[in-house]
């Protein structure tokens, strides 16, 4: 009876874990990215022209101020 109730209460938790997985929000945006304009740090006008020669780019910003 013990092994049943054990084996009972490991399925309910299996299955209450895996309720949790499943979700509908898009963590991925699939618009183009959006137009915009900046200035380098020597200066340069920036704009989002330099993503078009590449298929996939990583973009890391940084905030120093």
């Amino acid at each position: 009876m013990r092994k049943i109730a054990c084996a009972f209460i490991s399925c309910a938790l299996f299955l209450t874990m895996l309720a949790g997985c499943s979700s509908k929000d898009q963590l991925v945006s699939k618009e183009p990215f959006p137009t915009f304009s900046e200035v380098d740090m020597e200066g340069n006008q920036i704009t989002e022209e330099v993503f078009s020669d590449y298929d996939v780019t990583i973009v890391n910003f940084w905030n120093n101020g």
